[in-house]
């Protein structure tokens, strides 16, 4: 039989194939396995060479949902001193306790003599107040005058930045007004059991 050389061809090129199938198969195996061994290694919920990070704080992990934290009640959002004033007036004066509430500071704190024995009553300022509130009135807001003589009760709280309410049940209330995170809210309240001209010793 003489030489072939179209023979010897594809014997070579059969033998590559096979060559070439061996290493496809062999390559296919080995990645197999390391998959297996490197799933066995990784921690649970490892995709894609990452690993989950936890999304809470304090190490709460990927999934567990936060706890909530209440934003407490709705704040007055006024920024201008005398737009508050008017409208913390309009509040007052309309007897109604939820209107008032909303422009009280969280750090309120109210002297209340029938109520609160002459002494700052905190946390529960807020309660005490409102059932003074609720009690004496009807509201009105008081003349400037009257919130000038009560200087003494005021502190060091600038004059425009106080106001005065007579209820109908003989109390007088000065307020103080101050800011809180940018707004102004009232951040204390005073008693005055004998009405509005009760002044101050001279």
């Amino acid at each position: 039989m003489g030489y072939q050389p179209g023979a010897c061809m594809v014997r070579l090129a059969g033998r590559h194939d096979s060559r070439r199938r061996g290493r496809a198969c062999a390559v296919v195996v080995c990645a197999a396995l390391l998959g297996l061994v490197g799933c066995a290694s990784a921690p649970a919920g490892y995709i894609g060479g990452t690993t989950p990070q936890a999304t809470g704080h304090h190490g709460v992990q990927a999934g567990t949902p936060e706890a909530t934290v209440s934003s407490g009640p709705t704040y007055a959002q006024i920024s201008n001193l005398d737009s508050f004033r008017k409208q913390f007036s309009t509040a007052f004066t309309k007897n109604i306790w939820s209107g008032v509430a909303q422009f009280l500071s969280p750090a309120f704190s109210f002297q209340g003599l029938d109520s609160g024995g002459n002494q700052m009553v905190m946390p529960d300022s807020a309660i005490d107040f409102s059932r003074l509130y609720k009690s004496q009135g009807p509201w009105a807001q008081a003349a400037q005058y009257e919130v000038a003589i009560h200087f003494c009760d005021a502190g060091n709280t600038p004059i425009n930045q106080q106001m005065g309410f007579d209820g109908h049940g003989g109390s007088f209330i000065l307020v103080g007004i101050e800011r809180w995170q940018g707004v102004w809210l009232v951040s204390w309240a005073f008693q005055d059991p004998n009405g509005g001209n009760d002044a101050c010793a001279s």
